[in-house]
């Protein structure tokens, strides 16, 4: 299959842009890897590990040729390297040059998302499941106000608030490319007093307490998962490559 099939991107928009693929929508070969990615893959031993890798490299390289940098290039997903910086954060290169933009990458539960940006903004996301956090996991990495919301917030309501807590934060520290070796509680997260669960997009208000730097963020749900998506400086609504809200 090839990932610029059924392209209806909004080119006229400033970006972010999101897409996200089924672990069912891996090609069966290896052909769209590049040279430098092959190396990598032949690197990882554990099987969900390469599947959720491929996954992420699939779903990335699939929004790149749909959006706004590729416009019927007829460039071929190999040309493009998605590649792990010293940092960890993804970078992308089209024949081993940088391209101009932001990238983040995430998956769980046989989803994977990637939402680019032009390089002016930082960008992250997530994917989460809604579950349970233990009162032991939110202490640790929850601001006191977070943990105070939840207590305020509807018994049956406090699962989801709080994966929507930690998607914001895993957002935002991919986006200041730190991952999850900063303290998660260095980002604070607030929401609306009515914020919807359905497939719509809603705000989040996202802010990191060293940098003071803001953020805009945005979730919504996704075939049963939590999808967050933070820029800074705030942006519009993220706007999906095959057509969506």
């Amino acid at each position: 299959m090839n990932p610029r099939e059924g392209a209806h991107h909004q080119r006229s928009s400033p970006g972010p842009w999101w897409l996200a693929k089924g672990l069912e929508e891996l090609p069966t070969n290896l052909d769209w890897l590049s040279s430098e990615e092959h190396r990598h893959l032949a690197r990882l031993g554990v099987e969900k590990r390469r599947h959720d890798w491929l996954l992420g490299r699939w779903t990335a390289k699939s929004a790149l040729l749909q959006s706004p940098y590729f416009p019927g290039s007829g460039t071929a997903p190999e040309e493009l390297t998605v590649w792990q910086a010293a940092d960890g954060a993804p970078e992308a290169l089209f024949r081993g040059r940088a391209l101009p933009l932001t990238l983040s990458i995430s998956h769980r539960s046989g989803r994977g998302l990637c939402v680019l940006a032009p390089e002016a903004l930082l960008v992250g996301c997530d994917l989460e499941t809604v579950e349970a956090r233990s009162p032991a996991f939110l202490q640790d990495y929850f601001t006191s106000d977070e943990q105070a919301a939840l207590r305020a917030a509807p018994a049956n309501d406090r699962d989801r608030i709080a994966t929507l807590f930690w998607g914001a934060k895993e957002s935002a520290l991919k986006a200041l490319r730190l991952g999850l070796r900063a303290d998660t509680r260095r980002i604070r997260v607030e929401l609306p007093a009515e914020s919807g669960a359905d497939e719509k997009w809603c705000n989040l208000v996202v802010r990191d307490r060293e940098s003071d730097r803001g953020f805009g963020g945005w979730f919504r749900m996704l075939k049963g998962l939590t999808l967050v998506v933070v820029t800074s400086p705030p942006s519009e609504a993220p706007v999906s490559l095959v057509g969506d809200s």
